[in-house]
């Protein structure tokens, strides 16, 4: 049985659409930050895809219950998110996701490949259970704007791959069909 969580604000359909959209852009990032495989690139990827995991569960309780979590404790999303959903799956990858927070954020060294590639994941099934419960919203963005927001998050990452051969064409891939 979930516990009971209290620390919510109430949400509207207009803002699960909004936060579908941060979680939509935040994976995005996550994958540009990948693709060289760099280690304090993995981070930065790791971070992000955090923060599309949280942004994704958002949209799904707004879209679901018109509220979501507003508390310090991320774990209690995860248990509203089970209980406006009665997905124990999609609970677990939110945790999972949060469990790579501090790493991703606060941490002073570098995560390796593999638990940036769990990150992403986690917030890839997030955001595809997000896309499904607000479809009006789950359209891909103008390139134009995936490249002024990637520039603007991640300038480092594109400085780095502007150097490291990354195809420029990788930057306008489609947020919501990127394999």
């Amino acid at each position: 049985m979930t516990k009971r969580v209290d620390r919510t604000e109430p949400c509207t359909d207009a803002d699960a659409r909004v936060r579908l959209q941060h979680a939509q852009l935040y994976l995005e990032v996550a994958k540009v930050a990948i693709m060289n495989k760099r280690p304090d690139e993995c981070t930065i990827a790791t971070g992000n895809a955090v923060l599309a995991a949280i942004a994704a569960s958002d949209a799904i309780c707004c879209a679901g219950a018109k509220r979501r979590f507003r508390g310090e404790s991320h774990r209690q999303a995860a248990e509203l998110l089970e209980e406006v959903t009665g997905d124990k799956a999609l609970s677990l990858a939110l945790r999972e996701a949060i469990d790579l927070k501090d790493e991703g954020h606060y941490g002073l060294g570098n995560i390796e490949l593999n638990r940036d590639k769990k990150a992403i994941r986690r917030a890839e099934r997030l955001v595809a259970a997000a896309e499904s419960r607000i479809p009006e919203a789950a359209r891909p963005f103008r390139a134009g704007r995936q490249r002024w927001l990637i520039s603007t998050l991640t300038g480092n990452v594109l400085k780095h791959s502007a150097t490291r051969k990354v195809p420029r064409d990788a930057l306008t891939l489609d947020p919501v069909n990127m394999s």
